[in-house]
């Protein structure tokens, strides 16, 4: 009776042959956007201080989706209703690639304290999207 060969340890997988960030829709799967998201600063300083892929960001519809829900979801919590001019506030001023600060002082007038919060959660969704974007390119 023949016998079988002796097994041999495999080589490694080639490089495209490896597990991809991306899954059969060429969208990121979970663990690589939480990859992208535990790589953006916590701290308002350094976040703020990022340069943002504008480009990106409106290329990707967020702003239009994603953003705007949140902004409206979030308008809803400070204020106890929905406000669609807050939002289209808010939207208006992303269209427009204005930076954090600006934004931050503008909302002071109807958010108080809660528009350092809310901006800086805003900026990371922003670069987080950008970054998401870039990746699924």
């Amino acid at each position: 009776r023949a016998r079988a060969p002796p097994l041999r340890a495999s080589s490694p997988l080639p490089a495209a042959a490896e597990k991809s960030d991306k899954g059969p829709d060429g969208k990121l799967t979970k663990e690589a956007m939480k990859a992208l998201a535990d790589g953006i600063p916590a701290s308002s300083e350094e976040l703020f201080a990022l340069s943002v892929d504008w480009d990106a960001v409106h290329a990707s519809g967020a702003v239009g989706s994603r953003i705007k829900d949140w902004v409206s979801g979030k308008f809803s919590e400070y204020l106890g209703e929905e406000d669609e001019t807050m939002t289209a506030f808010v939207q208006q001023k992303l269209e427009e690639r204005s930076g954090p600060r600006g934004i931050i002082e503008e909302l002071k007038l109807v958010l108080e304290d809660d528009a350092d919060v809310f901006v800086a959660k805003l900026w990371r969704m922003i670069v987080f999207e950008a970054r998401r974007h870039n990746a699924e390119q």
